[in-house]
């Protein structure tokens, strides 16, 4: 007589024709088993997709962040561009503007290395140290070139330009013919000189000068008005071609830093398309790509698990 409540028998034989052994579950244990199934599956799930999430957003910030940096080069750069074209049009009216731009490009640039080096790229960190040193000699001249314009005159009537036009005003009103040539060959001189800078102009207002104190020398001049207009131009030409000459020295400088800054600029430019901002976006789109592989692995895994 066969016994009552068995839950398995035998109904089959496998390959080997030995019999299998067929599971007979309740309801009960059932619903529990696609309960615990289902939780499972919806755990899988949540995992795969918090990691896929978490890895592509990753991605993604490191490619915001690298691109914010570019943003940050460009704007030190319109900056730079700005205060330049200002450096060339100096007048009273906009040095202060100058000024504050120059001010405000510091400080932009002194942000670039920090930002740089929180893209963890140790090429743009160094191109964002060198951008920044050359940036820092920069606003330097800068600022000393507004100084020694302000000491020359932003316009005729400031500076050592309005005490050169008066001391050669003081100078023209002499009215003696045996210096006469001298006076105008020294006025001429000097007029050329302040026009174009060129030295040659400053070596012959000197010439003029040294003849014509060699004049006042010979009529016993030296102590009188005359004399002493004469050493009063000769000073403040002195004065005025050392702050030229200053200037000229600046400028020079600073056409070698800006062909350093804009070499630097490039350089960093070509390796950030070749390299940093290329690797985040192949960083981005494996991570996009492991993601869909990934959820669409944990969706088959669930289906297997759900359909056991």
């Amino acid at each position: 007589m066969p016994a009552q409540g068995l839950k398995s028998g035998v109904n089959k034989n496998n390959a080997d024709g030995l019999p299998l052994m067929r599971l007979f579950l309740s309801w009960k244990q059932k619903f529990r088993l696609l309960i615990f199934t289902t939780l499972i599956s919806l755990a899988l799930l949540t995992v795969a997709s918090f990691w896929a999430s978490q890895r592509l957003n990753s991605s993604l910030q490191a490619r915001e962040d690298a691109a914010a940096y570019v943003n940050a080069s460009t704007t030190v750069m319109n900056q730079w561009w700005r205060s330049n074209a200002l450096r060339q049009q100096l007048t009273p009216d906009n040095q202060a503007d100058f000024a504050a731009g120059l001010d405000e490009l510091q400080q932009l640039a002194d942000k670039l290395p920090a930002q740089a080096g929180a893209l963890g790229d140790a090429e743009t960190l160094g191109h964002a140290q060198q951008i920044q040193a050359v940036l820092q000699l920069e606003v330097a001249q800068q600022k000393r070139l507004l100084s020694l314009n302000q000491t020359l005159g932003l316009t005729p009537f400031e500076g050592q330009r309005k005490a050169m036009s008066d001391r050669s005003k003081a100078l023209e009103a002499i009215s003696f013919d045996m210096i006469k040539a001298s006076v105008t060959g020294a006025l001429s001189s000097q007029r050329d000189y302040l026009a174009t800078s060129d030295p040659v102009f400053a070596e012959m207002t000197h010439a003029a000068i040294k003849k014509l104190q060699a004049q006042i020398d010979d009529l016993d001049w030296r102590d009188t008005p005359v004399g002493k207009t004469v050493h009063a131009f000769d000073q403040i030409f002195t004065e005025t071609q050392n702050t030229i000459e200053q200037l000229s020295a600046t400028n020079a400088q600073l056409n070698q830093l800006s062909e350093q800054l804009q070499a630097r600029v490039s350089a960093q430019t070509q390796d950030l398309q070749n390299g940093l901002l290329l690797r985040r976006a192949q960083e981005a789109e494996q991570a996009r790509v492991s993601s869909l592989w990934l959820m669409g692995l944990s969706f088959a895994g669930v289906a297997a698990l759900l359909s056991l």
